[in-house]
């Protein structure tokens, strides 16, 4: 008590900034109501603003500009004869366009867009269709900074064709060119950080420069002063996002305590930078961005100014009793001390946030570390030899700056290969907080010799917590896909069963629904993908996985295709085949009366009959039964009412012990044509799932399907309404829980 009463004497505005982000925090989180969205979806609306950003596609065209009038909304230019120029950052604008409301999460795992515009206030989109400049800016002095930071980019991009993209991103935040594979590279190997403007680029530039005018015997005054100016335009430049806010204030506080001769304090500079920021906007503080990089600063400012102060007292005593190997091992672990403090204290921001995280990442930090300077050094050399019209020398420094790169790379791609290093699966919240009590436990525990062992297992609890698995009993989720289908079986902690992937709303959804929530899970290995029938809505999401086999952290044993070889006729079918074959895939074939069993779990196919395929994609859906202890499922893909009729040639295989089904995936997303009344009566369903886009164009799920499944006595569980839908197998029976919380 006595130390922490002298700490908050010492640095009385670091605890008066933990207080301030703690009632931000309360308020954003248990307090503020979310703003309603003030127009319906897809109406068409004239409004009035200030212009604040913009972005431009690949060929220097208008892309999109944020527009802040009563609410704050991005405007998205569907026409590719609007110049940047005709709208500066800054102009008075009237636009006329149609609202389009961005998406909330409705599946455990997947990104929420609407959070993420929110906090850059960005409360919905706008389609353009008019725009009337109605004054420009007196004093563009955002245009102007937009402007040199396009032109730089692009001359970049023509000098070093080698690294441009990644230049441009490590020099002035600029993503738009940069190749998705390094980034994910780089995200998955836990070296992202390098690819974003933050402290250490700021200090860099903004260091160097004060030091150089320093060196030519300028007064400190006005070597700072000069340094403030060349940071506050380095912000402009690169745009003030959360990281740069936080580096630039940082940075600013830094230079005035030089000025006055005073002493800088980390922790105290890290307040002043969080009120700043959260008076900017409170929605900041449940930012990933924001999280992280204060995060990682607040560890490091106590780690170096509390904890690492009493540590280093005895140090050099301790290196002139030690022999030169132990004395050796002092230094190395001097020197890795700051990216394992940083790891640690971002690994439940990684798993919450990513749901993955890389023990290795600390030695490829270490790796990182080294490459750093050269890095910086050539890609900025490569950027100033192309702005002087020295073309030799800048693709010079292209090609060291992409050698470094290269090497950079080929150490985290190897690194991500060994498994037994990887973290995965998204922790509760409420484990995220108890790791962060437990660690500070820790580090203050590790000041004192006696207390190291106590430390050391209060961490490895937190741990245990904040990694636990989450598969405690077998579970079903259908996943929200828009309009198609998608249903995930999970058999163990960490493998999983696929029944279909697909949909005709959502695009992509393999790569944005599925992996994000088998990642949330823990699930990394998937023993086999059902395919139902060839329709886009069921399929186009699989090839992601097959394509990324083992390399997206995720693996896929066997693709299960419908009926036999020869009935392989879809085109679509024959794709993923290829791709499966072509990615060491195995390819197997599925008929009626196939049994297979996953543990406790065994699959019935009771339809397509190898016999009976009339060559309609929907009635010769794969129609599959899934068995667990009493419980029973039937997952009925695009079946018709003849693919209903049919599956009296099995009925051994589709009457439980009950006499029923315990739950129904309703057949073709509720369409009036499936689901007959005679089906529903021998099924007899107590539960129906229903996997549909919302306000699809077909009208799924029809009125009349609901109200069959009504007079059953079916409860109805929908993905348009409710988001995923989990069925948990417990050992007495089941439970269904949704994503989206609702009264049914």
């Amino acid at each position: 008590m006595r130390t922490v009463i002298r700490n908050i004497k010492e640095r009385p505005v670091f605890f008066a900034g933990l207080i301030t982000a703690l009632v931000f925090s309360l308020y954003v989180n248990l307090i503020r109501k979310p703003e309603p969205i003030p127009y319906p979806n897809g109406e068409t609306v004239t409004l009035s603003g200030t212009i604040t950003e913009k972005t431009l596609d690949e060929s220097g065209m208008l892309a999109s500009f944020k527009v802040r009038g009563t609410y704050g909304f991005l405007c998205y230019v569907n026409r590719d004869n609007i110049r940047s120029a005709t709208l500066p950052i800054g102009a008075k604008v009237t636009i006329v366009g149609r609202v389009g409301h961005f998406s909330h999460a409705t599946n455990p795992g997947e990104f929420d867009s609407f959070k993420y515009n929110e906090t850059r206030d960005r409360l919905f989109y706008v389609n353009l269709s008019s725009v009337e400049v109605l004054s420009y800016p007196r004093f563009p002095i955002k245009e102007y900074f937009f402007d040199l930071k396009t032109a730089f980019t692009k001359t970049v991009l023509k000098n070093c064709p080698r690294e441009g993209a990644t230049i441009n991103t490590i020099l002035f935040g600029d993503r738009s060119s940069m190749e998705d594979e390094r980034q994910a590279l780089y995200k998955n190997a836990g070296l992202s950080h390098f690819l974003v403007i933050s402290g250490l680029h700021i200090s860099a530039a903004g260091g160097s420069v004060y030091m150089l005018i320093r060196k030519m015997n300028v007064k400190r005054r006005y070597a700072a002063l000069a340094g403030m100016l060349f940071i506050i335009s380095y912000g402009l430049l690169a745009g003030f996002t959360v990281s740069v806010i936080r580096a630039v204030i940082m940075f600013l506080i830094r230079l005035l305590a030089d000025m006055i001769n005073r002493t800088y304090d980390i922790l105290t500079a890290l307040a002043v930078s969080s009120t700043v920021t959260l008076f900017i906007d409170p929605l900041y503080i449940r930012d990933p961005s924001y999280l992280y990089s204060y995060v990682a600063v607040l560890f490091i400012g106590l780690f170096f100014t509390s904890l690492k102060r009493d540590i280093d007292n005895d140090k050099e005593q301790r290196l002139l009793d030690a022999g030169i190997f132990k004395a050796l091992a002092i230094r190395l672990y001097d020197h890795a001390s700051v990216p394992m403090l940083i790891y640690f204290a971002l690994l439940p921001l990684s798993m919450f946030f990513n749901s993955y995280s890389n023990l290795l990442s600390i030695p490829l930090n270490l790796i990182l570390a080294l490459f750093t300077g050269p890095i910086l050094l050539t890609g900025f050399s490569g950027f100033l030899f192309g702005s002087l019209k020295l073309k030799g020398l800048a693709k010079i420094a292209d090609f060291l700056c992409a050698l470094l790169l290269r090497i950079i790379d080929g150490i985290s791609a190897a690194g991500l290969k060994i498994c037994i290093f990887k973290l995965i699966g998204k922790p509760d919240v409420i484990f995220v907080l108890i790791y962060y009590l437990c660690f500070l436990f820790f580090l203050f525990l590790s000041r004192k010799k006696t207390g190291t062992g106590y430390g050391f297992v209060v961490m490895l609890t937190a741990l245990i917590l904040l990694t636990k698995p989450h598969y405690i009993y077998p579970s079903i989720t259908m996943l929200d896909v828009g309009q198609g289908d998608c249903a995930v079986i999970q058999t163990g902690k960490h493998t999983a069963i696929i029944s279909d992937c697909g949909s005709s709303t959502k695009s992509d959804a393999g790569r944005y629904v599925l992996v994000p929530f088998l990642l949330s899970r823990g699930i990394t290995e998937i023993l086999d993908i059902y395919i139902s029938h060839g329709d886009a809505d069921h399929i186009n999401g699989i090839d992601h996985l097959i394509k990324n086999n083992k390399e997206d952290l995720i693996s896929v044993e066997r693709v299960v295709f419908p009926g036999l070889p020869e009935n392989l006729f879809n085109e679509e079918l024959k794709d993923i085949y290829r791709s499966s074959k072509e990615h060491g895939v195995d390819c197997v074939f599925i008929n009626a009366g196939t049994v297979v069993k996953y543990n406790e779990i065994s699959l019935t196919c009771l339809s397509p009959a190898h016999d009976h395929i009339t060559g309609d994609a929907n009635t010769d859906s794969v129609i599959l039964l899934l068995n667990h202890k009493k419980f029973d499922m039937l997952f009925s893909a695009d079946a018709t009412k003849e693919s209903e009729d049919s599956l009296d040639l099995y009925p051994d295989f589709l009457i439980s012990e009950d006499k029923k089904i315990d739950v129904y995936k309703c057949a073709h997303h509720g369409s009036r044509f499936s689901s007959s009344e005679a089906f529903l009566e021998k099924a007899s369903p107590a539960i129906t799932v229903i996997s549909c886009g919302l306000y699809n164009r077909y009208g799924h799920p029809h009125e009349e399907t609901l109200k069959r499944l009504s007079d059953m006595g079916s409860r109805v569980y929908r993905t348009d309404k409710d988001g995923a839908i989990t069925i948990k197998l417990l050992p007495s029976g089941y439970e269904v829980s949704s994503f989206i919380k609702r009264s049914h």
